[in-house]
C-alpha cells in the first residue's frame, strides 16, 4: 500500500465514523436567514477576504502569519445561488476538469457521497502534482452541500512541493485533521423539520 493510499484509507475511516457534534455560530447564511452553514474556522486562522452578494458569498481564511500573496494553506466557504448549479458530484467533476487544465497531472478520490441532514453532499480529495507555471503541488479536499436555495462549497487547500503520481508527502495527521473538520460542518434550516439545527 502506498503512502497516498494509506492517507486516503485513513480519511475514509474518519469520514465514515464521524466526530463529536458541535453547534458553531454560522459563517455563511442565506440573505433570508433560513439556511445556516454551521461551521467555525480553525483556531488562529484569520479572515483575509469576504464577498457578500445576493448570488454569491465567499469567505477565505489563512493560518495566522500567512498572507494572500504567499500562503501554504487556505480555507474557503462559498455559497452560490442553487439555480442551474447542478448537484454536488457535477460541481466536483467541474473542479476536476479545471484542475486538469492547470496541473501537470491530477488524481482525485471520492471520499463521500450521500446525504447529511437530508441535504445531498459530496466530499472529494484532489491531488495536483504541479501547478503549471510554478514549482508547487497542491492537495485539497472539497465538500459540496446542495441546499434548497444555495450550493455550499467548503474548500481546504494546501500548497506543497511538486510531486509525481502517488508520491505526495502530505502528512497523514493533517489529512486526518481536515477530514474530521469537514465532517463537523453541516447545513441546517431551523424552519424545516427535515433539516433541523442542533
Amino acid at each position: 500500500m502506498t503512502r497516498l493510499h494509506a492517507v486516503i484509507l485513513f480519511s475514509l475511516v474518519l469520514l465514515a465514523t464521524g466526530c463529536a457534534a458541535t453547534t458553531p455560530d454560522p459563517v455563511i447564511t442565506t440573505p433570508q436567514g433560513n439556511e445556516i452553514l454551521q461551521v467555525q474556522p480553525p483556531d488562529d486562522w484569520q479572515r483575509v477576504f469576504a464577498l457578500n452578494a445576493i448570488e454569491t458569498r465567499l469567505v477565505d481564511y489563512l493560518p495566522e502569519g500567512e498572507n494572500e500573496s504567499n500562503w501554504t494553506a487556505k480555507l474557503s466557504f462559498e455559497s452560490i445561488d442553487a439555480e442551474d448549479r447542478g448537484d454536488p458530484l457535477q460541481m466536483l467533476d467541474h473542479e476536476a476538469l479545471a484542475d486538469q487544465e492547470n496541473c501537470t497531472f491530477v488524481q482525485y478520490f471520492n471520499l463521500f457521497s450521500g446525504f447529511e441532514n437530508n441535504y445531498p453532499t459530496s466530499v472529494r480529495l484532489f491531488l495536483c502534482g504541479q501547478e503549471k507555471g510554478t514549482d508547487r503541488g497542491m492537495v485539497k479536499i472539497i465538500k459540496v452541500i446542495q441546499g434548497d436555495e444555495y450550493v455550499y462549497t467548503i474548500r481546504l487547500v494546501s500548497r506543497i512541493e511538486a510531486f509525481d503520481a502517488n508520491e505526495s508527502d502530505f502528512p497523514k495527521d493533517v489529512m486526518a485533521s481536515w477530514s474530521s473538520y469537514l465532517r463537523e460542518i453541516t447545513l441546517c434550516n431551523p424552519t424545516m423539520v427535515d433539516h433541523p439545527c442542533d
